[in-house]
């Protein structure tokens, strides 16, 4: 078994997209989502909402949500306490309530391209970093901070 979480992903990722006939069972089960979607999509939240009804259930969610980052809930508990238990950017906690009134866990947040795990955010911070597509480079967030700087420049001239 592969324990590299990136290889393994293009492990998965080379296996599944070299097998002709996963591809049309994918195809198939595809073309079955779309006609049978409201179906689909009351079962997934009946099943959501059974899950969340128990502790064990909660913990079964969570655990299966950090798996997708090849986390278990005691590495997401030991990066919160390095983190002070605070976003990592903004050194503050996550101010979003999820759909049930209660505060949201901060993100796991993950270079989409490599796979690999940078921290935790709270919701914005995971948001502004998504838009300023830093996976894909930091020129767009450099942009960003020298068109700041040049409007807060001028501010400050003309004052």
């Amino acid at each position: 078994m592969i324990k590299d979480v990136e290889k393994r992903r293009k492990y998965d990722r080379d296996r599944y997209r070299n097998n002709p006939v996963r591809n049309e069972q994918a195809k198939k089960r595809s073309r079955e989502r779309i006609r049978n979607k409201e179906q689909i999509s009351q079962y997934q939240k009946d099943w959501h909402k059974k899950m969340n009804a128990t502790p064990e259930g909660k913990l079964e969610l969570r655990r299966r949500a950090l798996k997708k980052y090849g986390l278990t809930c005691e590495d997401y508990a030991l990066i919160l306490r390095r983190q002070n238990g605070v976003c990592a950017i903004c050194k503050k906690n996550e101010t979003v309530k999820d759909s049930s009134g209660n505060m949201r866990r901060l993100d796991v947040d993950h270079n989409h391209i490599t796979g690999k795990n940078r921290g935790l955010l709270c919701q914005s911070c995971n948001t502004a970093l998504g838009k300023l597509k830093v996976d894909l480079g930091t020129e767009l967030l450099l942009e960003a901070i020298n068109y700041i700087e040049r409007f807060n420049n001028a501010f400050n001239k003309s004052s």
